[in-house]
């Protein structure tokens, strides 16, 4: 079904999908136009959705869209939505009511977009709606939003209308009766006299003593007597059902209608009926009297920060508002601890002392809708079930003429400092985004390898995507990586066979997960509507650090190479820390340091035991070997007897090396660091005396147009004593400027906290490069002697 559909694509989206609203909007939509009976049967068409998947189908509010919302989308995903959607009404609140509507709604664990949606942005604006509200939370504290919005729709169709009430009142009294079956009587409402003044004793619920700039009261309150009475004459059909006597007073013969009321009390309920629509409390025009607009708000795209955290939390995200928060917003702090609601629990993060998993490699292929009917199957030869059924379907479609090169848009890419702040991302317990990722893949790209951006996914599909990815996914084998929403997932797309690969860390246990939809529709943009995709999902057991196993796989294939399990989590975070800012050229790979990774220290006193420990321990073998001397041995026993000394030489000495070289990477890293902070103060200090520079040239203009001026005639008239003071002031300014201008050069010049400045970056980057070069010979070495290690065994 389709409704459940984009409410599972809402509820697994990020919180910083830009396409958030849109899914939103179009869920809206396919409600209006669903039938009634499918949503209370829909249960097992819900559940063929996807897995982990819990629809409340019997929670709909009585047909209504907000209490299905409520029931059904995550509180997270529909407090963003919300506050999207009445962003304007929210916006245009006056301070205090908006505290009020605030305070309200955290109580309820809401956020005032979920208030807005649930009874209408008029109504929880009102007054008498905050009043009622407040009244409820002191007398019932414990009461569920979702309860109050079932009576309130409950009182809609069960309250028969007065002929003398107002549409604009319908609401409130709706509210007012939903709130007394609640606490048993219905909330104290504050009344005017016929002349207009209030009476001390209205309500416990304190006001401005202005009453609120001076303006009238909103819809909320019960201005005149017609209000009283058509209270009385629009009470529940309930208490008429239970047999209970409505006291009814009967109408004044005073008019034909027996409204009781004159022609000109008609005309001053009118005028103040309108007086109530547009109060102080709900400066929005709602043209709706049900307190709903006739039109929806604006659309307003959530702009997606690359440089978001997407921290990993393996608990459930507990959201609150704080009372404090201008913003009314139900989004927290950190936004993306959330996760989407799932029964299972995610997975627990690696630890030292857990044995890395080894690979699967059987392939499952998987047919997906409307791309492939490529059958079931298993084997365990990857390129062989390609070359035979992945063959069907057509030559994709690539646009005529050679395309451009596959540019680089994003700055992050080349800036240092950017990458320094993101070593926090390769802690232990951290999440890698997609800075690091890309920073990594994009070093595989080669004539035959590609490689495309993961904000590209989710970019518009514009003309400019097509053409600026279009000569990258022509290439032998493209890798997408990508990231659904907290799980990073690695793609590759090789278009000679039309083949999509998806390399999970979590697998697919079942074989019938389709691929990431936002990829399959880049790739039928770039590529044309008529490709057909292949679909392979290679199952892997590696269920932790899906971020390191997307960039390990990526680098084995794109250097051709068998996929291999992973090392430990740590070593892992580790030496991508080193190569981030450097290569792997200058850094060891995993894999070199994963034997002796332990054993590296950066410590000078750990290494000074270490190497009186190694140095302890070579006496000993060398001690071991001389006393064989004085007996003959067998020859295979001093031949193993050498080889364990030289062994032994080896790891020290690789050992070492490995000390040195994280040694480097530490005072590498420090180094940089400093001269990016210099370089900074620079460029700001370089851009401050590019302003200075324009005051400079405004002042010289000036000077130049006051050495133009003659002199004033020496006139007495009141105009020509003011302006011959004013020329007086302004010779005086020109000639204070030209005695200064010098001295500000000077001291510019003389700068020497500048030049210290400057000194230190030049210093910094120069002392980079050498760490550099002596990275690259140190990890030259330690290859050379961990290869001859190798050999010797």
């Amino acid at each position: 079904m389709a409704l459940y559909e984009l409410l599972h694509q809402l509820n697994s989206h990020d919180a910083t999908n830009e396409s958030l609203l849109r899914v939103w909007d179009q869920l809206r939509q396919e409600f209006n136009c669903h039938p009634q009976h499918q949503l209370r049967e829909g249960g097992a068409v819900a559940a063929e959705v996807g897995d982990n998947i819990n629809f409340n189908v019997n929670a709909t509010g009585n047909g209504s869209f907000a209490g299905w919302a409520l029931a059904n989308v995550h509180p997270a995903i529909l407090a963003i939505c919300t506050d999207a959607q009445f962003s304007a009404e929210i916006t245009a609140l006056k301070p205090d009511p908006r505290r009020r509507i605030r305070a309200i709604a955290s109580t309820f664990n809401v956020s005032t977009g979920v208030l807005c949606l649930l009874f209408g942005p008029k109504l929880v604006a009102s007054r008498s709606a905050i009043d009622a509200f407040n009244h409820l939370i002191k007398a019932c504290p414990g009461t569920h939003i979702a309860d109050i919005h079932k009576r309130y729709t409950e009182t809609a169709s069960m309250r028969k209308v007065g002929k003398n009430v107002l549409a604009a009142r319908i609401p409130i009294k709706m509210l007012n009766d939903a709130v007394a079956t609640f606490i048993g009587v219905k909330p104290p409402r504050s009344k005017r006299s016929r002349t207009g003044h209030r009476p001390e004793s209205v309500s416990n619920i304190s006001h401005d003593a202005q009453n609120l700039n001076g303006e009238q009261d909103d819809g909320g309150e019960d201005n005149d007597q017609d209000s009283s009475n058509s209270d009385t004459n629009g009470q529940d059909l309930a208490q008429a059902e239970q047999g209970e006597p409505t006291d009814t007073p009967s109408p004044p013969p005073s008019t034909p209608d027996g409204s009781g009321r004159t022609g000109q009390d008609d005309v001053e309920a009118s005028r103040r009926a309108r007086d109530d629509q547009y109060g102080s409390l709900s400066p929005i025009a709602l043209e709706n009297p049900g307190g709903f607009l006739l039109e929806s708000p604006p659309f307003r795209r959530l702009s997606r920060n690359v440089s978001v955290d997407r921290k990993r939390k393996f608990d459930r995200a507990e959201l609150s508002m704080s009372s404090d928060d201008e913003s009314n917003s139900y989004t927290p702090a950190d936004m993306d601890a959330w996760t989407a609601p799932d029964p299972t629990p995610p997975p627990m993060p690696s630890v030292d002392f857990w044995s890395p998993p080894q690979p699967n490699t059987p392939l499952t292929t998987v047919q997906t809708a409307g791309h492939s009917n490529v059958s079931k199957g298993d084997t365990t030869e990857p390129e062989a079930q390609a070359a035979t059924q992945a063959t069907a379907g057509p030559e994709p479609k690539m646009p005529a003429g050679p395309g451009p090169q596959q540019s680089v848009q994003r700055k992050v890419r080349s800036d240092l400092l950017d990458l320094i702040t993101r070593f926090s991302r390769l802690d232990p317990t951290s999440w890698l985004d997609d800075i690091i990722m890309h920073t990594f893949t994009r070093r595989l790209e080669s004539a035959d390898v590609a490689v495309v951006d993961p904000l590209a996914i989710a970019s518009s599909k514009t003309d400019a995507l097509r053409r600026r990815h279009a000569q990258a996914l022509s290439k032998g084998t493209a890798i997408i990586p990508f990231n659904p929403g907290h799980h990073w997932v690695l793609y590759t797309w090789q278009k000679a066979s039309g083949t999509l690969r998806r390399y999970d860390s979590l697998g697919d246990t079942d074989g019938n997960r389709p691929p990431a939809a936002s990829v399959v529709e880049f790739l039928d943009h770039v590529c044309g509507p008529d490709l057909t995709i292949n679909f392979l999902d290679v199952e892997q057991s590696n269920t932790w650090d899906c971020g390191l196993f997307a960039i390990r796989a990526a680098e084995h294939l794109a250097a051709g190479q068998p996929l291999t399990s992973l090392a430990a989590s740590h070593v892992e975070r580790a030496q991508l820390r080193q190569a981030m800012l450097t290569s792997w050229k200058a850094a060891l790979r995993p894999a070199e340091v994963s034997e002796s990774f332990m054993l590296m220290t950066s410590d000078p006193r750990t290494r000074v035991r270490q190497l009186k420990e190694i140095r302890r321990r070579r006496m000993h073998l060398d001690g071991l070997s001389k006393s064989s001397q004085a007996y003959d041995l067998p020859l295979s026993l001093e031949t193993s007897l050498r080889q364990l000394v030289r062994q032994e030489a080896c790891q020290a000495h690789v050992c070492i090396l490995g000390s040195i070289i994280n040694d480097f990477h530490t005072r590498h890293i420090e180094t940089l660091g400093k001269a990016i902070k210099a370089d900074g103060q620079i460029s700001r200090a370089r851009e401050r005396r590019a302003v200075e520079q324009k005051v400079q040239d405004s002042v010289a203009s000036f000077l130049e147009v006051h050495s133009q001026l003659s002199a004033l005639p020496a006139d007495q008239d009141p105009v020509s004593i003011w302006l011959q003071s004013q020329y007086k002031i302004m010779e005086a300014t020109g000639h204070s400027i030209q005695q200064g201008l010098p001295l500000v050069e000077q001291a510019y010049a003389q700068n020497d906290a500048a030049e210290e400045t400057r000194r230190q970056a030049s210093d910094g980057y120069t002392a980079s490069s050498a760490l550099l070069l002596v990275l690259c010979h140190a990890c030259a070495k330690y290859r050379r002697v961990k290869s001859g290690d190798k050999l010797e065994d």
